[in-house]
């Protein structure tokens, strides 16, 4: 009845902090854990799948820019850098919940690449 509504109205709120509802979290939670079960070989999908569908990222890791992307997995830098960023991802993921927490985290992680502006821009980091 009434509190069925009223838990999945709930969970259809936006947190002004983060922009997502109770429900998108629900799902980034369940996600991330599949994703983390392989933690390893899926960084490193991750970015073989990036630089496959736009090769100029790739050219912004000169650690690893000849590499081909399906080669990746091969580099010892390249696994350690998708491992850094999976782990990063993960601390994010951890503390969706708390906004207070995911700010600075954000802030202290964000990309040192280009990405960080547009980082920035969209998701309204001071």
């Amino acid at each position: 009845g009434t509190k069925m509504t009223s838990r999945s109205s709930q969970k259809d709120v936006v947190d002004p902090a983060t922009g997502l509802t109770a429900n998108d979290r629900d799902n980034i939670f369940e996600t991330w854990s599949l994703y983390h079960q392989n933690v390893r070989k899926n960084a490193v999908l991750l970015f073989e799948s990036l630089f496959s569908r736009h090769p100029e990222y790739q050219k912004m890791f000169k650690s690893f820019t000849e590499v081909q992307p399906r080669d990746l997995h091969k580099s010892h830098v390249a696994v350690a850098h998708s491992l850094a960023v999976a782990y990063f991802m993960s601390a994010m993921v951890d503390n969706l919940e708390d906004s207070e927490t995911l700010r600075p985290l954000r802030e202290l992680h964000a990309c040192p690449y280009r990405f960080r502006s547009s980082w920035r821009n969209s998701y309204g980091a001071e």
